[in-house]
Order: structure tokens, then C-alpha cells, then sequence
């Protein structure tokens, strides 16, 4: 089975509220924590790392407006995420990861947010076959796409059309 980093857009977005005429990527979400969307759990094991749990973390700590919003799903959450962790591979941080995540942000492009590239760097390190997250900037990122395509993983953006390439995962 192929390991697939969850990025913490993926966790938090479907406890999140949204006007109408805003795009949000909920369903999708909600899909992959629940294990429901049988395309991606047929083929791939979610992976989540410490740093991914520590930005969670900082989230939940430091947006009043989503603390406020989430205290109404508080129970959905904790039933969610639960069930999510328990089934999904935890993963630490290495000495590798930090000196990629370096080499990405020095030698790549140094505009990178650099927990995208703490990111993607667990991904590689810990052989992950893709990395899931949501963030447009990221998505469209000619630089970090053609890295990480060279180290043998894909960016799955759940913002990219269906069947946009072939060559990409097509479960979204």
C-alpha cells in the first residue's frame, strides 16, 4: 500500500465555516478523514507527522475565530479525528527531513512557507507517494512541483480538477 502525507488544510477544513459563495473542499476532506473514500483507502495509508499535529495544535490554540467555530462541532471533531489518527501512520521528525527541508527552502525556492516545505520533506524522507493538502499557492508552485516529481512523489491538490493528468492520482 502507497503512504499518503495529510497535510493539517486536509484535518481542519471540514470544521471550518464557510459563506456560500467561497470554495471549500469539506466533502473531500471529511472523505479522507472518515475513510469513506474508497478510491483513496483502496490504494493509499494516510500518514500524518508531529509537526503536522504541533500546527494543528497552534491552530486550535491561536485562531479565535476557528476555536469559536469549532466549539459547536467539538464532538463531531473529536469523533472524527479520532477515528482518523487511530487508522493513519504517525511519523516523527528526522535529521534527513530538516536538512531537506533546508535544502528546499536554500536551493529551491527560498518563498516556500517553510512548514509546506517541513512538509513535503517528511513526505519524501518517510517515502511517501504523494502529499495531500489544499493551499492554491502551493498547488501552483512550477518549482516545488518539478522537485518533488524528480523525487518520485506528487502534489494532490484537492483543488485540482478530476482527471486534470493522468499521471496524477485521480481519487479527488
Amino acid at each position: 500500500m502507497e503512504r499518503a502525507l495529510i497535510d493539517t488544510s486536509i484535518i481542519i477544513e471540514p470544521f471550518i465555516s464557510w459563506r456560500k459563495d467561497e470554495p471549500n473542499y469539506k466533502d473531500k476532506s471529511m472523505a479522507i478523514l472518515k475513510g469513506v473514500l474508497v478510491d483513496f483507502r483502496e490504494i493509499f495509508i494516510a500518514v500524518v507527522s508531529l509537526i503536522i499535529l504541533w500546527e494543528l495544535s497552534l491552530i486550535l490554540k491561536d485562531k479565535q475565530f476557528l476555536l469559536k467555530d469549532l466549539t459547536k462541532k467539538k464532538e463531531q471533531m473529536d469523533r472524527t479525528l479520532e477515528t482518523f489518527f487511530n487508522n493513519c501512520e504517525r511519523v516523527g521528525l528526522k535529521k534527513e527531513t530538516i536538512n531537506l527541508c533546508s535544502k528546499i527552502l536554500t536551493e529551491i525556492d527560498n518563498r516556500l512557507e517553510p512548514l509546506d516545505a517541513l512538509h513535503i520533506s517528511t513526505a519524501i524522507v518517510e517515502g511517501c507517494k504523494t502529499f495531500v493538502f489544499i493551499d492554491e499557492t502551493l498547488k501552483n508552485n512550477e518549482k516545488i512541483r518539478k522537485f518533488v516529481k524528480n523525487q518520485g512523489i506528487y502534489l494532490t491538490s484537492l483543488n485540482w480538477p478530476i482527471n486534470q493528468d493522468k499521471k496524477k492520482i485521480d481519487f479527488i
